[in-house]
């Protein structure tokens, strides 16, 4: 990585065609783009990797992960919901049960809401969660969705579900364990 914290332009043109990612790259030319930084997050959240000294680590989880097919899919669903205390635990377990369902954005959006404040929990200020607050409160567990592609954003009719059937069926995996 580069001292600002970037990927040098050629890693990010590495990881474009290594990942096949092509005609879906956002950023090209830059040398960090929001897609490997996204990956890079999601690569640390499952204790993959990590960063020491701008060098980018493997740790011996990773290898393993290289090491043995079918490990990695064991490892994501077992740690599945991502993140960090109770709250976004259990956020990150309703947006599964969303996906699972099948619901659309905007249904998503109010389960969200709904379900986290039945289960107690408010903003700071002891108002009812926002859609900004519970996609914060889920940020791992929604980030590694979204960049898998089993949450697919529909941005002309956020009241029509179109996360695909087998991103349905791996919430459904994950919840089952």
């Amino acid at each position: 990585m580069t001292a600002s914290g970037c990927f040098p332009p050629e890693e990010v043109a590495s990881a474009r065609d290594e990942l096949d990612w092509g005609s879906e790259w956002i950023d090209t030319t830059s040398g960090s783009s929001a897609q490997l930084s996204e990956l890079l997050e999601v690569a640390k959240i499952l204790k993959l990797v990590r960063k020491h000294r701008g060098t980018l680590i493997l740790i011996r989880l990773g290898t393993s992960m290289i090491a043995y097919q079918g490990e990695l899919w064991r490892h994501i669903v077992a740690v599945l919901p991502l993140g960090k205390g109770e709250l976004a635990q259990e956020a990150g377990r309703i947006l599964l049960l969303t996906l699972a369902a099948g619901l659309s954005e905007a249904e998503r959006n109010e389960v969200m809401i709904e379900g986290l404040a039945a289960l107690g929990w408010r903003t700071v200020s002891g108002t009812k969660l926002k859609d900004d607050d519970w996609t914060s409160v889920a940020r791992g567990t929604l980030l590694y969705l979204r960049m898998m592609g089993a949450i697919a954003a529909n941005p002309l009719d956020r009241d029509v579900p179109c996360d695909p059937e087998w991103g349905r069926g791996f919430a459904r995996i994950v919840l089952s364990m």
